[in-house]
């Protein structure tokens, strides 16, 4: 079985251009943090929300005599239709496809493969699906063990389940 290969064209630092964002919400904050940005956990904000406690983000390489912070991440939605706050890309995806006519529309199929993916403590990343395909967007990590666990589920109208790598 293959792994997901990286992804060439999904960097830090994409963007040459790109600047500090000196605002950002819980939400966003998170969001950039599951995709990859190396500076916060992706659960770090959520003991925080409830109290509004803000986030300083600083660096104190370049601080000189004084500390000032870069970001500021609090409860505050500062939304501007004319600024892309973030790039964010991740390499580790991979996607177990289930393939077969409706398979996209048959009622209690998606919840019995899910069920069986959170018993086994793997986590989804993204579901897409049409009218014929299934497409679920697991770790790198979790594809093999995924398939292993799903594989003899039986599950009417599918006819095909197969690991596609990003």
């Amino acid at each position: 079985m293959e792994r997901c290969g990286w992804l060439p064209e999904c960097r830090p630092r994409l963007i040459k251009e790109a600047v500090t964002i000196p605002k950002l919400n819980y939400g966003e904050a998170a969001e950039l943090a599951y995709f990859g940005a190396k500076i916060l956990h992706p659960r770090t904000v959520e003991p925080l929300i409830e109290k509004n406690i803000p986030v300083r983000i600083l660096n104190i390489n370049k601080a000189g005599n004084k500390i000032k912070p870069l970001t500021i991440i609090d409860s505050k939605v500062n939304i501007n239709k004319h600024v892309v706050k973030s790039v964010a890309c991740s390499d580790d995806f991979c996607a177990l496809q289930y393939s077969g006519p409706g398979v996209g529309i048959k009622p209690g199929l998606m919840a019995r493969i899910t069920q069986k993916l959170d018993e086994s403590k793997i986590n989804i990343k993204l579901i897409f699906n049409s009218h014929t395909r299934i497409n679920l967007f697991l770790s790198n990590a979790d594809i093999e063990r995924a398939y292993k666990v799903l594989k003899d589920l039986s599950l009417s109208g599918v006819d095909k389940i197969n690991i596609q790598t990003i």
